[in-house]
């Protein structure tokens, strides 16, 4: 097999970034099935401390149950393909950018395995870190949380409307 670490200097091949791509894609839907399909057996996962192969998809679930709204997209930290997560905002920015994850791969039996996950705070300073922000139409209709924090139903991602005023014995308006 062929390790490819996160500290290689090579480019990643097209296998390597399906399986990336993938996995952001698994993990937006909350398809743990999927997530698992693309795990190694012997999967670490470093999230706040180490994480065994038999904890890494119920970590990674609560990890999503614990925010509400993440999204992952694929972004790039130098040379190097990372998943970045974003978290809705709510105050004057549609996202903010919390952490990404990066990803250590070995040759499987149909496509490249994660062998190693490691999730990353983002450094305020880090610049080499650039991933393209969500598109509001990302967010899915059962996650658009403005019918509750604003007491309004979204007619489209990401703006409110007001509900018709109704007057007893009279027409709304």
């Amino acid at each position: 097999m062929t390790d490819r670490g996160p500290d290689d200097a090579t480019a990643p091949d097209s296998a390597e970034e399906d399986v990336i791509h993938a996995f952001i894609e698994y993990v937006n839907a909350k398809d743990w099935d999927g997530v698992a399909g693309l795990l190694s057996p012997d999967v670490e996962l470093s999230l706040g401390g180490p994480i065994e192969a038999s904890e890494v998809v119920p970590s990674l679930t609560e990890l999503t149950l614990n925010h509400p709204g993440m999204l992952l997209t694929r972004g790039d930290r130098g040379t190097e393909p990372v998943a970045v997560a974003w978290i809705p905002d709510g105050g004057g920015k549609p996202w903010i950018q919390v952490g990404f994850f990066t990803f250590s791969l070995v040759d499987g039996p149909d496509h490249p395995l994660i062998e190693y996950l490691d999730y990353n705070d983002v450094p305020e300073d880090d610049n080499d870190l650039i991933a393209e922000e969500p598109a509001l139409d990302e967010v899915s209709e059962w996650d658009d949380w403005n019918e509750w924090d604003q007491g309004a139903p979204t007619e489209e991602p990401g703006e409110t409307g007001e509900f018709e005023i109704v007057t007893p014995g009279g027409s709304g308006e």
